[in-house]
């Protein structure tokens, strides 16, 4: 019996923490329709019919208007809606939108009267890409639909996207290794304030202060919005000093969609450094790959649906040091054959120590003296046409030679 208590006891607390995952996914993973239905002369129609209709998964829901001639949908997946109101005496009215992620979305339905022809009028569906729609305070921009597939991003992140509601983003090296994503300010904040939402789950980066470049970006082509909120958000969405940016992915739907995408990077592609030029270098080695494919479809018509990506990215990139970005050796690392010998290491450097100066191999048309009258203070000169300047023992850490028994 202590058995089957404790067992029930383990499927409430399950239960309980999932509801409160998604009580937080229903803040930014969902939307809202309401609106009103009235007559062409402008007075409400209590009583009638309004049903929706998600255009891709076949979601119907229906309500009655209320005496006010209001109506409305709350927590909808996000997508492509029919709606349709209906009433005695009057033609139907069918309109199509959008449910975009914790947008309440107005539809006012006007019905003309029935024999009239013409009273039925489709609406095409626009992309909604652009700045939040009016009527609210909140400040920030969304992407959906074909902007969102066509508007570039530096390596696949969705930090890359948030420059579209004019926020301030490092531009970091495309090619670099990691996840790409940026270091990202709103309205001045420090770039470890803003958070963002994974279909309504809190996922930032906790372990790195809230920092953004620790995210793991989904591939672009399993989102299907992005959502940037600058100013203006309610409680719901706080936890944050700074801007809020939302990813909602796609789903399945009652037909199969899918498809297979290749990006390439190559130094082929890119001109030369000038300083690379300057120096006789070549192009830095740049390549990186990454494709991947989508699919999603039908389990039961109207009822489940399933929806998977995979992405594969391979990186390959080289660092060539230039006069612009130098590594000073010691001219102890010439006087060894074997660097991997500790005691090897330490001998070079003291021979090179007596000689009261240190030369560095490549990279650096500095020479590094004493400042006269300042002790303790080394002076930088520059020596022009030169890659080969000196640094004087004493402008040397004596630390920095330890580094070198290890290796580094």
């Amino acid at each position: 019996m202590r058995i089957k208590r404790f067992t029930q006891f383990i499927a409430l607390v399950v239960f309980g923490l999932a509801s409160l995952n998604g009580a937080f996914g229903q803040a930014t993973d969902n939307g809202s329709l309401n609106g009103t239905v009235s007559d062409q002369n402008g007075a409400l129609i209590p009583g009638a019919t309004v049903t929706i209709k998600n255009l891709t998964t076949g979601l119907t829901r229906t309500t009655t208007v209320r005496d006010n001639g209001t109506w409305n949908f709350a927590v909808l997946p996000l997508g492509n809606y029919e709606v349709k109101a209906e009433a005695a005496g009057f033609e139907p009215k069918i309109e199509q939108t959008t449910v975009a992620a914790s947008v309440a979305t107005e539809v006012f339905l006007i019905l003309g009267v029935a024999g009239v022809e013409g009273a039925v009028v489709n609406v095409e569906i626009t992309d909604d890409s652009g700045p939040l729609p009016e009527g609210t305070s909140v400040t920030g921009a969304q992407l959906t639909g074909k902007k969102l597939e066509a508007l570039p991003s530096i390596r696949g992140a969705f930090t890359s996207l948030t420059t579209d509601a004019s926020v301030a983003a490092d531009l970091n090296d495309p090619l670099a290794n990691g996840s790409g994503n940026q270091e990202v300010s709103v309205a001045g904040s420090r770039t470890t304030s803003q958070s963002a939402l994974f279909n309504g789950i809190d996922a930032t980066n906790a372990t790195g202060t809230g920092s953004l470049t620790g995210n793991i970006s989904p591939a672009p082509e399993t989102v299907q919005e992005v959502k940037i909120l600058t100013s203006g958000y309610d409680a719901s969405l706080g936890r944050s000093g700074g801007g809020n940016i939302q990813l909602v992915t796609r789903g399945g739907g009652n037909t199969f969609n899918g498809n297979a995408y290749a990006y390439v990077q190559n130094e082929l592609f890119n001109a030369n450094d000038f300083f690379f030029n300057r120096d006789g270098i070549d192009r830095q080695k740049a390549r990186k790959f990454e494709g991947g494919a989508t699919l999603g479809g039908p389990i039961k018509r109207d009822r489940a649906f399933f929806f998977v990506g995979y992405q594969r990215t391979d990186s390959s990139t080289a660092y060539v040091p230039t006069a612009q970005s130098y590594t000073i050796l010691p001219e102890a690392l010439a006087l060894i054959n074997d660097r991997t010998d500790p005691e090897a290491i330490r001998l070079a450097f003291l021979r090179t120590a007596q000689n009261g100066g240190q030369v560095s191999t490549f990279g650096n048309a500095f020479t590094f003296l004493p400042g006269p009258g300042s002790p303790g203070y080394c002076v930088r000169t520059l020596t022009p046409g030169t890659f080969a300047g000196t640094i004087a023992s004493t402008c040397i850490d004596p630390t920095s030679p330890g580094f070198r028994l290890f290796g580094l």
